[in-house]
């Protein structure tokens, strides 16, 4: 199976966008900050690497929908969501985590790579699959998860 993957990275730079990774403290995630001549993405360089990738394609997805506001700011939880998103009265927030998830986990390309590992020897359960899953598109096993659920490819359990 091929590596569908999304360099978020040159995505950022090919939109004008500077990335600038540091260490945050608490549970901070990343941030969209932006003025009238310059836009930044900061982002924990202490996350894992797959969620920083989730992070740089929320906060794109943030620019790209001109969400209202000079200042974003992405909490780190466990269902890779803040807490606003957790109780879906952030529309904000609910659409950047879809454009991220979009982005990174097409519909197309997870069906595609469902049908490849369909004869995969050791996929014999649904979490095998999320964590195969989750290697081929480079994110979260959580990502992953929740992006399935999303697609009613399998249910919330």
């Amino acid at each position: 199976i091929h590596r569908p993957f999304v360099d978020v990275e040159y995505l950022l730079s090919f939109l004008g966008i500077e990335l600038n990774k540091k260490p945050f403290e608490d549970d901070l995630s990343g941030a969209l900050i932006r003025s009238k001549s310059h836009v930044v993405v900061a982002v924990n360089e202490n996350d894992p690497a797959n969620r920083q990738r989730f992070t740089i394609a929320h906060e794109i997805g943030h620019f790209y929908l001109k969400h209202d506001g000079d200042f974003f700011v992405d909490q780190f939880s466990l269902n890779k969501r803040d807490k606003k998103s957790q109780l879906a009265i952030d529309f904000k927030e609910i659409e950047a985590n879809k454009f991220a998830a979009n982005l990174l986990m097409p519909r197309r390309m997870i069906l595609q790579a469902i049908n490849e590992l369909v004869e995969c020897p050791y996929c014999d359960s649904t979490d095998t699959l999320i964590q195969k899953l989750a290697e081929i598109f480079a994110v979260s096993k959580e990502a992953m998860n929740f992006r399935l659920i999303n697609l009613g490819i399998i249910r919330n359990t």
